[in-house]
């Protein structure tokens, strides 16, 4: 595989990592060739992207005042400057007094259970990460690039997280 970048933070094995094409491109990507370039300039023109990216830097604005609204579910990872959101969730058992048992090898296991859960669920679906070389354990990350989510998705998306994570504690790993 001599066109793979190898970066485990960014591609997790599951059952269907056989599907992902994702390290064998430059942006992580799917194949962005010239054809589907053209025909995207033919679509939308420069306006239309300039559109587009206004739109996804209005939905990292909003996502992160979204976030930063309900700190006893969600905490910033840092301060986005683009439309890469990294956040973490705090399920109900580690929230309020509860907060301090909240440890980083939990948040590991809490973020790989969420995404494994919109795998199997099948209504979202976003990243998790962590940041080892910053000694930041897992963290969910969403990339706005997009045109075809809204604002109202990005409601959705929190709500859905601590819909699918609200069942999680300590003993939820202790097996």
């Amino acid at each position: 595989m001599s066109n793979t970048s190898g970066a485990s933070y960014l591609f997790h094995e599951t059952e269907y990592s056989k599907y992902d094409i994702g390290d064998k491109t430059l942006s992580c990507g799917r194949r962005a060739d010239s054809f589907k370039l053209w025909l995207s300039m033919k679509k939308h023109g420069m306006d239309g992207f300039v559109r587009i990216a206004d739109y996804a830097m209005e939905k990292s604005i909003y996502i992160t005042k979204r976030i930063k609204e309900q700190p006893d579910k969600f905490e910033m990872v840092n301060e986005p400057m683009g439309v890469n959101i990294c956040f973490w969730y705090y399920p109900p058992a580690f929230r309020g007094d509860k907060r301090s048992e909240y440890t980083d090898e939990l948040k590991t296991h809490t973020h790989k259970l969420i995404f494994e859960r919109f795998q199997q669920h099948g209504t979202v679906l976003i990243q998790h990460n962590p940041l080892p070389e910053y000694n930041l354990p897992n963290f969910l990350r969403l990339v706005l690039k997009g045109e075809k989510s809204s604002l109202e998705d990005m409601d959705y998306l929190l709500s859905e997280i601590d819909r699918i994570g609200s069942d999680i504690t300590a003993e939820t790993f202790a097996k």
